[in-house]
């Protein structure tokens, strides 16, 4: 059997029990798994058979099709030989759009040595305490974590993280490494991604995640020594956004590695543009080194936001990649998150089980995932292009005055961001309400409300009585976040249109217009509004 041909890289370094090569793919170093190529053919159905033969004839002699091709026309090839000459071959065949070696892509995570950090500085650097009073997610929205997977134990394997075991949020995708349905993490690197976007919070346990509501959905495509591919990128790309779109869902894939440019990475990008998906990618940790891929599609895609990582300081990370794709930069250096709690292969690197500190842009990339997830959850309206406009047009200038290939548009700015979705003109609710002071002294009154905008430094107040019979007149009030959680309607005081929330509020005392009120959600008897505030005040002077 003739060897490989291609330089191996560390003797560990294998995938699916293959060897990565390293050699140069379109004037660039890549590696690549052994002996695999991806084809993807421009034929239809009736003649894949036929254009299968020939190829695997003439092309690719000795040549087997282990992994069938799926409905874009994507396959993956067995191969003898030098795989990089005969993808170039393949490449110029008038029957294949494209193919390439199936690339190795890597996190994008440095660990560092020294553990003794403070804790989760970077979520009040971002704003984010003011931004949750704005805006916590929404399950209307979910955050695909294309990764190493998520802590999982037991017989049958579940969820075992207590930041990340709400079966709930956390929806298991498949494992594209050993082809089964329980997405268990053995790296570590995917854990600690998924609990920076989006880990139980408000517990009093752990740690907080940038978004607290929003749906994880989680798909393994890299393997215990942290390897993935090409081919894997793209499958989870699919897989996530066919799940968004058949649950009616808004996503955010957030993938926090990458590697060399691949067709197959930019026909996953395409594919979640087509379906108003924002990719969030990290930069890589080259030390300086071009922007990887798929976060260097940023300069080509509008969903597709490329991260670089930044220190507490503001200071550009040493090991962030920079260029002419990235969008801005968010914290990545002596960032707190979850571990697996049980041995992962970082645990044998120096990092703790349970919670421990990581460096790299795959930390930062999170951080704008969960940013973006925010965003739509507060405006599910937001077009994937939209949402990376605004996380760019409210971002802190760092470095040179506007757009630089180190932080892009500038570190992330959770706060402002959200807060620009929310309206200027104030949003009030207005009651219409009947009162009959009799021995009972209630009234009742029926709600009408528009979009809210919940500034906390809004206070409710009386804005209008306009009166009508004995004692009958109009209310206007504008409600904070906090009276809603107050008036214990919950949540849903924030959402439009769900089920009259306003209906259960009772408007706080010391209104003496308001004091006898008992709500009603049947309101009867409201009469024409014919007299003025002054009538009212004159009437209970």
């Amino acid at each position: 059997m003739q060897l490989p041909i291609g330089k191996e890289t560390r003797d560990q370094d294998r995938i699916s029990g293959k060897r990565i090569l390293t050699g140069i793919w379109k004037k660039r170093e890549i590696d690549f798994v052994e002996n695999e190529i991806i084809v993807k053919f421009a034929v239809d159905k009736s003649t894949e058979k036929a254009t299968l033969d020939r190829l695997l004839e003439a092309e690719l002699k000795g040549g087997k099709l282990i992994r069938p091709l799926d409905r874009f026309g994507v396959g993956t090839f067995s191969v003898e030989g030098d795989v990089l000459k005969i993808a170039e071959a393949l490449h110029r065949h008038p029957e294949v759009v494209f193919a390439e070696p199936n690339v190795v892509d890597r996190p994008a995570v440095t660990v560092p040595n020294d553990t003794d950090y403070g804790s989760q500085w970077a979520l009040p650097l971002i704003g984010m305490p003011d931004a949750w009073d704005v805006e916590r997610g929404s399950t209307g929205v979910v955050i695909a974590i294309i990764d190493s997977g998520i802590p999982m134990q037991g017989a049958p394997l579940a969820l075992s993280h207590p930041d990340l075991n709400d079966a709930t949020r956390v929806v298991l995708g498949h494992d594209l490494v050993n082809g089964t349905t329980t997405p268990r993490d053995d790296f570590g690197h995917g854990t600690h991604v998924a609990g920076i976007a989006s880990a139980q919070s408000n517990n009093a346990a752990g740690i907080a995640g940038v978004t607290w509501n929003s749906l994880l959905y989680i798909i393994k495509v890299f393997d215990v020594n942290g390897n993935g591919t090409s081919q894997r990128f793209h499958d989870g790309v699919v897989e996530a956004v066919d799940y968004a779109d058949a649950h009616g869902l808004r996503l955010v894939i957030n993938y926090s590695g990458g590697g060399a440019v691949a067709a197959l990475k930019e026909q996953a990008v395409i594919y979640a543009r087509n379906h108003n998906a924002v990719v969030v990618a990290a930069a890589g940790n080259d030390n300086g080194g071009p922007v990887i891929y798929p976060a260097a599609y940023s300069s080509t895609y509008d969903n597709v936001i490329a991260v670089s990582a930044t220190t507490s300081t503001d200071a550009l990370a040493s090991y962030s990649n920079v260029g002419a794709e990235i969008s801005v930069a968010a914290p990545g250096s002596h960032i707190l998150s979850c571990m697996p709690n049980y041995n992962v292969t970082l645990n044998g690197l120096g990092v703790a089980q349970n919670y421990d500190y990581l460096d790299g842009t795959s930390m930062a990339t999170p951080h704008v995932s969960g940013l973006a997830a925010l965003l739509l959850s507060y405006d599910h309206t937001l077009g994937a292009a939209q949402v990376r406009q605004t996380i760019e047009n409210h971002a802190v200038d760092l470095g040179p005055a506007g757009w630089d290939q180190s932080f892009g548009f500038g570190r992330i700015n959770a706060h402002a961001a959200i807060d620009s979705l929310v309206p200027t003109v104030l949003c009030p609710f207005k009651a219409e309400v009947g009162c009959a002071f009799s021995a009972e002294q209630f009234c009742f009154y029926v709600v009408e409300h528009s979009r809210c905008n919940f500034r906390k430094e809004l206070m409710p107040c009386l804005a209008k009585i306009e009166v009508g019979g004995p004692c009958l007149y109009i209310r206007e009030n504008f409600c904070t976040r906090e009276m809603c959680l107050r008036e214990t309607i919950g949540t849903g005081c924030m959402r439009e249109g769900i089920g009259d929330p306003w209906g259960q509020i009772v408007i706080p005392r010391g209104d003496p217009f308001a004091e006898p009120m008992i709500t009603k959600r049947n309101p009867r008897h409201i009469r024409p509004l014919t007299r003025t505030v002054a009538a009212m005040e004159k009437k209970f002077r």
